[in-house]
C-alpha cells in the first residue's frame, strides 16, 4: 500500500513539474534578422553579434576583384592609404562615421581622394570609397587636357565595355561592375553638357550590402 502512495505522488509531481514547466513564461526565441553578407548572399542572423560580424567581414582573398593595379575591393582604409603616401601621393581622408544605437550594424563610408594620381601615364584624380572600412568602389577622372589620351589607352585594355547609345558605357560580370564616360565626355553633345570623364569600378557585393543596411537599419539608427 505505501508502495503504491509512493509511485501515486511521484506520478502527481512528475505532472505538477510538467504543468508548471507549460505555464511558466518562456524567454522568446530571438527574433532573427535577413541581412546581405560579406559575400552579398542573403542570410538570418540572430544575435548584435551575428549582425555586426556580417556588415564588416571581409572575404577570402581569392574572391577579391582587382580594380586596378594595386587596388582591390574589400582592401582596409590604413593598407590602401599606406600604399598611396608610400608612391608619393598626398590622400585625403573624408570620413562618414557617425554612431550608432546599441544592435545597429555600423555603417561609416570614408572617401580617400588623390589629385594629380597618374593611371595609365595620364593624370587626374583618384577617388577610392569605403563601407566599414572595406573597399567598394574605385574612380578615376583624368584631367581635362588628358581625356582623349586616357580613353585611347582605356580601350585598348578594356576592350569588354561598348559604348551604348547614350554614349555611356556598362560592363557587368558577376560581382564586377565597371562603368564609364569617357566616350560621352569627348563628343560634341558630351561637351556641350560639360559631361565629367570618369572610369569607375565596383564590388556589387558591397554595393548590395551598403544597400541593404540603408533599407534595414537607416531608420533605427537616427533615433
Amino acid at each position: 500500500m505505501r508502495r503504491r502512495s509512493r509511485i501515486a505522488i511521484f506520478v502527481a509531481m512528475l505532472a505538477l513539474a510538467a504543468l508548471i514547466g507549460w505555464l511558466w513564461p518562456r524567454a522568446p526565441k530571438p527574433k532573427a534578422i535577413t541581412v546581405t553578407g560579406a559575400d552579398g548572399e542573403v542570410e538570418e542572423v540572430a544575435s548584435v553579434e551575428e549582425v555586426v560580424k556580417a556588415y564588416t567581414e571581409s572575404v577570402p582573398e581569392a574572391r577579391r576583384l582587382t580594380f586596378f593595379g594595386p587596388f582591390r575591393s574589400y582592401a582596409h582604409l590604413d593598407q590602401v592609404e599606406a600604399h598611396l603616401q608610400q608612391a608619393g601621393y598626398e590622400p585625403k581622408l573624408v570620413r562618414h562615421d557617425e554612431p550608432v544605437p546599441q544592435g545597429v550594424p555600423p555603417s561609416d563610408m570614408d572617401i580617400l581622394t588623390t589629385v594629380d594620381y597618374r593611371h595609365l601615364d595620364q593624370k587626374g584624380t583618384l577617388e577610392l570609397q569605403f563601407f566599414n572600412d572595406r573597399l567598394y568602389q574605385a574612380e578615376f577622372e583624368p584631367d581635362d587636357e588628358d581625356v582623349d589620351a586616357y580613353r585611347e589607352k582605356f580601350r585598348a585594355i578594356w576592350t569588354q565595355l561598348h559604348r551604348e547609345q547614350s554614349g555611356r558605357s556598362e560592363y557587368v560580370n558577376g560581382p564586377l561592375r565597371i562603368a564609364s564616360s569617357l566616350d560621352l565626355a569627348v563628343s560634341q553633345v558630351g561637351q556641350a553638357l560639360r559631361t565629367r570623364p570618369f572610369v569607375m569600378w565596383q564590388d556589387l557585393r558591397l554595393i548590395k550590402q551598403r544597400d541593404n543596411w540603408d533599407q534595414q537599419f537607416a531608420e533605427a539608427a537616427v533615433h
